[in-house]
């Protein structure tokens, strides 16, 4: 029955009130429970010290108490839960002020963003205040501190911190190291048994040009490598690429990992082409390696100029041998007179060295510096690759692709750069390195005999001679034979050797020449 006693504000009151008691009583259906979090059992002791650890522990406290730790007291932890923490900790040496959060987010931050996060994604999610990290210094290891805080059961979990992984082993990369194998495929090795010194053991190579990384695993030079005027190198690229695969070729150490050099003994010396003081200047570095070097050692001129005319430029179109310039020639010329080889790259211009804009600036018997300019040729077959200076003045070809060694990281890259590898260096850069690399194993095996070393005359002739005949017209010279060009070396010294016998008087010992 209606009270008419009551007036419509009071009435409407009423029916809120009913209407508000009966939902309340109501079960609440509208809100669905939170997915629970996946938590792992507790790691063993045994399994704990089987890892590699920081020397911390990362302890995370159990959901539904806001375990915090500030100034060396606790806070959401009962009296008797508070007194078994500072036991474990009292056992291992460590101290609450020790103890520090693990997540650097303020707590209000970390707060809201899990309410948040849960009500969208409907699960429940880690409260990351309650993750702290401790060092572990005192008298147990880490292992044995998380097992005791694990015995603990407002701890949720407690593990010791993993150390970083170490960097994947580097493979084997020599397979691919297609140059270096036998003729038929490569310029071969030496075998250092019949030939002691063939790895370029107490030969130099002086590598000219800018790049390097000297902490590479596969080089590891000390500083004292670089050989400096009173100038201070200056690499305008700002890389580490270039001469770091440059020297891989040379003299990557046999370790049993990544490449090995043609020349594994050589000492390896660089001498940078720019510099803060004098800019980009070829023949001063030249000089400077010439004063440091000697007789037998060798310098690889990883470096191209503009010649007959051309730009030389992004696309490397008329780029040529660096001797085209009066100031290199007469340097190369220098080191050469001294005994020194020199190895000169030919540019990867496409121009041929025997035309009419060269002026004769390569013909041999207008100019010869004494080096031996190198093409590059394919991996497969012996012909010039399209990009190759040419011409009657180029001696010898290498591999101007799919060169194998250190650098780049296309090969192999742990993400650091002491640790990278590539596949695909080509160009007259890799092709005379690997000249370089058979000069250095010449030089080597004729010191490891107690011989002469060749002149730079007498090595240019043997390996020409001896070399796997290129194939196609343009000129760019035959691969080399290493094997060959020392045998042809050795049969020369055998015979000075026997005219120097014959020559002499009984009582003489024979004096050892070399052969022009």
């Amino acid at each position: 029955m209606t009270d008419h006693s009551l007036s419509p504000r009071a009435r409407a009151t009423i029916a809120s009130l009913l209407a508000a008691a009966v939902l309340g009583a109501l079960p609440a259906f509208a809100e669905t429970p939170l997915a629970p979090r996946a938590v792992p059992d507790k790691p063993t002791l045994s399994e704990m010290q089987a890892m590699r650890t920081t020397g911390r522990v990362v302890v995370k406290f159990s959901e539904g108490v806001k375990v915090r730790i500030a100034a060396g007291r606790t806070r959401g932890l009962s009296s008797v839960e508070d007194k078994a923490l500072r036991a474990v900790l009292a056992e291992a040496g460590v101290s609450l002020s020790d103890f520090r959060r693990l997540h650097a987010r303020s707590e209000a931050e970390l707060d809201a963003e899990r309410a948040t996060s849960e009500a969208e994604s409907g699960e429940a999610l880690a409260d990351l205040n309650n993750y702290y990290v401790v060092p572990v210094t005192g008298s147990l290891g880490a292992a044995e501190f998380a097992a005791r805080l694990n015995d603990l059961s407002f701890v949720e979990l407690a593990e010791p911190q993993p150390a970083p992984s170490p960097a994947p082993a580097t493979p084997d990369f020599s397979g691919q190291q297609g140059y270096a194998l036998p003729p038929g495929t490569g310029i071969g090795r030496l075998d250092t048994l019949t030939h002691p010194g063939g790895d370029g053991k107490n030969v130099t190579i002086a590598d000219i040009e800018y790049s390097w990384l000297f902490g590479h695993e596969d080089l590891q030079l000390k500083p004292d490598a670089t050989i400096l005027g009173n100038r201070t190198p200056f690499d305008f690229f700002n890389d580490t690429n270039h001469g770091t695969a440059v020297l891989g070729i040379l003299g990557a150490r046999d370790n049993g990992k990544g490449v090995t050099g043609l020349a594994p003994k050589a000492t390896l010396k660089v001498s940078p082409a720019d510099t803060v003081e004098g800019g980009f200047d070829v023949a001063f570095a030249i000089g400077v390696a010439t004063g440091a070097l000697k007789k037998g050692d060798v310098i690889l001129l990883e470096q191209q100029t503009p010649v007959c005319g051309g730009a030389c430029g992004g696309d490397q179109v008329g780029c040529g041998p660096v001797e085209f310039f009066q100031a290199s020639f007469d340097a190369i010329k220098a080191a050469t007179a001294k005994g020194i080889v020199v190895v000169e790259a030919a540019g990867n211009g496409a121009v041929n060295l025997d035309g009419p804009a060269c002026e004769g600036r390569f013909d041999r018997s207008v100019r010869d510096s004494g080096a031996i300019i190198v093409g590059a040729g394919s991996a497969a077959g012996r012909s010039r690759l399209f990009f190759s200076s040419f011409g009657s003045r180029l001696d010898v070809q290498g591999w101007g692709e799919q060169v194998t060694t250190t650098g780049y990281g296309d090969l192999f890259d742990t993400g650091t750069r002491r640790k990278q590898y590539t596949a695909t260096f080509g160009g007259t850069s890799s092709a005379s390195p690997i000249v370089t690399g058979a000069v250095a194993m010449i030089q080597g095996a004729l010191k490891g005999k107690r011989l002469a070393v060749a002149t730079p005359k007498e090595i240019r002739k043997a390996l020409t001679k001896t070399g796997q005949p290129q194939t196609g017209a343009e000129l760019i010279g035959p691969l080399p034979d290493t094997n060959k060009a020392l045998n042809r070396l050795l049969k020369a010294r055998q015979k000075a050797r026997s005219e120097a016998v014959a020559a002499a008087p009984a009582a003489e010992a024979p004096v050892l020449a070399t052969a022009e």
